[in-house]
Parts: structure tokens; sequence; C-alpha cells
């Protein structure tokens, strides 16, 4: 086995193929007789038959995975979950890998797996993704949530949840798929911080539930995630009652009309605007520095949206202290003054004609 890995560390031909970079190792679980170990390289591989590349609809310059050899032809038949963890770990002591996957699909594991499962909790934290398919047993689920590291990519697919399903680490992994996202409710979203990307399919929260979560995710002190898609959402949500008591600019972003936010406490957080957007059966959120959603180039300055987003959120608000105040108003005079003066000023920069509200929303408005 040593000898295996030193070939590919020096760039010697192996079945076909030459790795050109760190590797990327997967170890997968399938059944008895396809436990297998994959080694994946995030640059590109060579072959020596150019037909056979043609011919192969697997291989990708930028995430290409190929399994090159069965577990059983390194062990022989007799091979176990055991023994395959074995394996990787003398694999990690020989030669230090980028990041170890864990695929598990359990459509054909059998009882022992589980017993397994329970010796080997402590290796979970090695790995930097989890995915997770098939009918996998709850109490195995249950498991492997509580033991898989929080910065690691965790999915789970093909598995339907129970309506009631709750673990306190749902949302708590760095990138998060799942499904079957029926069992989501708003306490779970709002439990994110700091990840990266979350895809939910067939989420069953009301626009109402959206819209609750979105003032929770405006007013956060921290970032709860850079990206979340929401696929096979409903294209007939009403946006009205998404965005109700939001301020929102409407603009293009990435080809697609977005509603842009400030976040209510900028300084505390990384992405301070925010960004809805509709469209494809799918609902997107996105978080991002005010360079990302205003600039059109990275060396530019942020675009006229972002002074707008601020100057309106400043309306907004002044016009809730107007609201409140009773009797003599004179003491805003000069705050009310100064709020006009500033409209003008962005006026006077931008040479646009006016700021409008859109979509018969008081909130959400447009720059004509």
């Amino acid at each position: 086995m040593e000898n295996v890995v030193k070939m590919m560390r020096k760039k010697t031909k192996l079945t076909g193929f030459v790795v050109l970079s760190d590797k990327h190792v997967v170890l997968k679980y399938v059944d008895e007789s396809e436990h297998c170990i994959e080694f994946c390289d995030t640059m590109e591989y060579f072959f020596e038959r150019k037909d056979f590349i043609e011919r192969s609809n697997i291989f990708d310059k930028e995430t290409t995975c190929f399994c090159f050899w069965e577990m059983k032809k390194w062990m022989g038949p007799n091979i176990s979950d055991n023994s395959c963890s074995k394996v990787l770990d003398r694999l990690t002591q020989i030669s230090p890998f980028r990041s170890l996957d864990l695929e598990v699909d359990a459509s054909n594991l059998t009882e022992s797996f589980g017993t397994t499962l329970m010796t080997l909790t402590s290796e979970l934290k090695r790995f930097s993704s989890i995915d997770l398919k098939g009918n996998i047993d709850l109490k195995h689920l249950n498991v492997i949530m509580d033991s898989a590291d929080k910065r690691s990519e965790f999915g789970v697919l093909d598995f339907e949840f129970p309506l009631n399903f709750h673990h306190d680490k749902a949302f708590h992994f760095y990138t998060i798929y799942y499904g079957d996202a029926r069992w989501v409710r708003t306490r779970h979203l709002c439990s994110l911080r700091n990840s990266r990307n979350v895809t939910l399919r067939n989420l069953m929260l009301t626009p109402k539930d959206i819209n609750c979560f979105i003032k929770y995710w405006i007013n956060s002190e921290y970032d709860m995630f850079k990206s979340m898609r929401l696929l096979e959402y409903s294209t007939d949500v009403d946006i009205r009652t998404v965005l109700k008591d939001v301020v929102a600019l409407e603009t293009f972003l990435f080809e697609r009309k977005f509603y842009l936010i400030s976040a209510k406490y900028p300084t505390s957080r990384k992405y301070s605007v925010l960004g809805i957007g509709f469209g494809y059966d799918t609902l997107s959120l996105l978080a991002l520095t005010p360079r990302e959603a205003y600039s059109r180039h990275p060396a530019e300055p942020p675009l006229k949206e972002y002074k707008v987003l601020r100057y309106l959120n400043e309306k907004t608000e002044l016009e809730k202290e107007l609201e409140k105040v009773e009797g003599d108003q004179d003491g805003m005079e000069e705050r009310v003054q100064n709020l006009v003066k500033k409209y003008q000023d962005l006026v006077e920069e931008f040479k646009f004609s006016s700021i409008q509200p859109t979509l018969d929303l008081s909130l959400v408005f447009k720059i004509v």
C-alpha cells in the first residue's frame, strides 16, 4: 500500500492516469462488496488515450473524482467498516491529504454498520465533508450529526425526514444540504451562524414565516450565512408578504431582479448587504459586502445603490420617530431638513430623477 501511494506522489502512471497536485480522499461505504477509497484532484488528469476522455462523462477539470482501486484488491474479500477505516488511517499517515470526505449510501447497509458506526464516532470529526443518501436509520443519522465537525460540509439526500425532526446541530455546519426540508421551521434557520452555503429543497415555510426569518436576519449582530437557496419553492410567492415592513431597494444583480437590504448592524458584520431574489422555482438569499453588491469591478468603489439604501433606512427610521412624537415636533425640524438635503444631494450626485415605491409596497423602492 505504501508503494501505491509513493507511486502517486512521484507522478508515476497508475491505472491510466497521473495525478497532478495534492490529493483529496473520499471514503465510501456502500455495502459489503463496494467499500472503496477514491482519490480526487481539483486540477486535472492526463490520460494516455484521448478517446477514453471523449467517451467519459464523469470527468470535469474543475472537480474530478475517480475510483481507481477497490478496497478488496488491497485487503482481500473479507473487508469491513473497521478495516476500511484502518486503511484510511494508514493512508493519512503516509501522505497528508488536503481533505477527507465521507459518503454513505444507506440503501444496502446491513445492521452491522450501525454497530460499527457507534465505535467510530471519534473518526467522524476527521471528515471535511459528509454526504448521506438513502433510507438511513434515524438513530444513525443523529449519531453522525452529533459527532461531525461543525466546520464540515453536511448533506442528506434521498431521505424522507419525519416532520417533527430536530437536531441542535442541524444548521450549525459550514455547508448544509437537505434534500427534504419539510421539517425545517423558522427557529432552525435562526440558529444559523457563519455558515457558507445552505441549500434546502421542498421547504414548507409560508411567506409570513420567511418574512419573520428575514427580519431576524436583518437584525442579527453577526453573519448567519453567505448564501441560501430554497429549491422548488413556490413561484406564487407573495412578495408583499415576504418583504412586509422591510426597507429594500429593487435592482438587478447577477442578471436577475433582486431586492437589496441593509443589515441593521453593518459594522459587526462582514456581509452587511442582504439580497433576496425570486425565480426558477428558487428563492435565493445572499449576504454580500458592499463592494460585492454594488461594484461592477473589484477595483471600483460601490455604486449609487449603496448610498441610496442607507438614505432609505434613515428616512424610514425618522418617519417612525415622527409618528411617535406627540404635540410639538419642532425639536425634529433640523433632522428633517438634513434628511431632505441628503436626498437632494443624492439626486444631484447620481443624476436620477427620484426614488419611488415599487410593487405597491411602501418600503420597497427603485431608482428612476
